[in-house]
């Protein structure tokens, strides 16, 4: 498949100093913890904020568990589950953070908002992603 419409996470720290560095991170359609996600229907879009505000975003979730991202046109819905199922039960707490409150908001015209543009991780991949790009 070509680099250039292969489905992928940029994720690029930007220096005091001017310089910056890119990763392309490069997925396939897998099953997470609870839910899976359509490769096709993945478009361009970019949420852009320091490491710290992720951090803080990220710090109620336990390490264990698992965090769902879900952009919406007005807010990004962050949910941390327990370790576990679906359930409601399972919510341990849910955030909205405003579009505006981020230095880039930019969804793909196709975003619905829904749980179809929803990405689920276990809580620790992005918290050591967020910790690298820090240090």
């Amino acid at each position: 498949e070509d680099d250039r419409t292969a489905p992928r996470i940029v994720v690029e720290t930007r220096h005091d100093d001017g310089s910056r560095r890119r990763w392309r991170l490069f997925y396939d359609s897998s099953e997470g913890q609870t839910n899976t996600f359509e490769v096709n229907a993945a478009d361009v879009g970019e949420i852009t904020a320091q490491p710290p505000q992720f951090a803080e975003l990220l710090a109620h979730c336990a390490a264990n568990g698992e965090v769902t991202f879900t952009p919406t046109p007005a807010a990004l819905e962050v949910q941390c589950r327990t370790d576990g199922g679906r359930d409601d039960d399972d919510v341990v707490s849910e955030l909205s953070i405003q579009a505006a409150d981020f230095e880039q908001y930019v969804l793909p015209d196709g975003a619905r908002g829904d749980s179809r543009d929803a990405i689920a991780f276990q809580a620790r991949q992005p918290k050591a992603l967020v910790k690298w790009c820090d240090a």
